[in-house]
């Protein structure tokens, strides 16, 4: 099993630990921005920055807003804001809402020293924006400037002639400061909180890492547990494969003990005086039958045939005589084997006086009252 090295972990956990903090920051401080002056809700002006557009230009060869003539001071112009004037039109074009208009004014050949001064309504407030000399170059300064309720401010010149250039770089409209700004004293609470929160996702991070180590713990425990198991497997396939070579090999054997098992049969044949002799017991394979058949009056031989066997059976007939005619001959072995065909399931055999000795009992062709023959076939 492959996993990721020592160092490739720990980077893993150090990514996981960045990102959850950058998304605590970003949780934490994305629902609220940040208001630097203490006040209470309400309307307040906010700067909205357009592409600069000229409002006013009073010379002659280039007149913008509709005055080509210097201002002759003392003289207070009204000029309009609102809408589209002068050269703020389309996207520079001042809305109806703006409430000031953040400027940059050039004053142009004054003929004698003097001030400019911009308000929205209301009297001169009497302060200077721009103090124009004679022989001075074009002088560009910034102005802030409220505008009245039907969006116009007034420009004064207080002495002598000079021209004016009023270039509008964004407007002031009012915004609701609602509870989404803080203030000093909540930013510091939500600062605390957002410290704590890093603080409880680096302990996080720990934790996990621990329990990153504690699962790669087990899953090298179980790997040797595999690794151990599949050894077993293998001892096992091993057994069972010998195992299987045993059980072919009993079958052998048993196939070669039930080849070499032997068939046997066995019977008796009495023969009693003034009687036909008869098989008076006989024991055989399952199916097999017996029959008898003699000479007369028990001289001759005696001829047995077994039928019904399985299969043909190559073996010999051992014939053993009992007698009681002579006082104390008793019961005597044949010397004589015979053997007995293998061509059918019937298989027949004879015998009689001539397996004995002259000096039997049975000597003579002539067999004894009551004598038997017991007759065993091995296969």
């Amino acid at each position: 099993m492959n996993r990721a090295p020592s160092s490739s972990r720990l980077a893993q956990r150090i990514s996981i630990g960045v990102a959850g903090l950058t998304l605590i920051g970003a949780v934490g401080l994305g629902g609220y921005n940040l208001a630097s002056a203490d006040v209470a809700d309400g309307d307040r002006p906010i700067f909205v920055p357009i592409n600069p557009c000229r409002l006013l230009d009073t010379r002659a060869d280039v007149t913008v807003g509709g005055r080509a003539t210097p201002l002759e001071g003392p003289e207070q112009i009204t000029v309009t804001a609102h809408g589209s004037n002068g050269r703020c039109t389309g996207a520079s074009a001042i809305p109806n809402d703006a409430v000031g208009l953040s400027m940059n004014v050039v004053s142009v050949r004054p003929s004698e020293r003097t001030f400019l001064a911009f308000w929205g309504s209301g009297p001169n407030p009497g302060t200077a924006n721009l103090n124009p000399e004679p022989g001075q170059a074009p002088t560009p300064n910034a102005v802030n400037t409220p505008l009245s309720p039907t969006g116009t401010f007034n420009l004064y010149n207080n002495a002598g002639s000079v021209g004016v250039v009023i270039d509008v770089n964004g407007y002031y409209a009012n915004h609701n400061h609602d509870d989404r700004y803080l203030t000093e004293e909540e930013l510091g609470e939500e600062t605390q909180a957002l410290e704590d929160s890093i603080a409880a996702v680096g302990e996080t991070v720990g934790v996990l890492g621990e329990s990153v180590d504690s699962v790669e713990a087990s899953v090298g425990t179980i790997d040797q547990s595999v690794d151990a198991l599949e050894e077993s497997v293998g001892t096992i396939s091993e057994t069972v494969a010998s195992l299987d070579g045993s059980v072919v090999a009993l079958d052998d054997r048993i196939d070669t003990i039930e080849d070499n098992l032997p068939v046997m049969a066995t019977g008796i044949v009495r023969d009693v005086a003034d009687a036909t002799p008869a098989i008076q017991q006989f024991n055989g394979p399952l199916g097999t039958t017996a029959s008898l058949a003699s000479g007369a009056d028990g001289s001759g031989a005696y001829t047995v045939t077994i039928s019904g066997l399985d299969a043909p059976i190559d073996g010999v007939v051992q014939v053993t005589a009992f007698g009681d005619e002579e006082p104390g001959v008793g019961s005597r072995a044949s010397a004589c084997s015979v053997a007995y065909p293998v061509t059918s399931t019937t298989t027949t055999f004879s015998f009689g006086v001539g397996c004995f000795g002259e000096n039997d009992a049975l000597a003579g062709n002539v067999v004894a009252e009551d004598t038997s023959f017991q007759f065993l076939i091995i296969g």
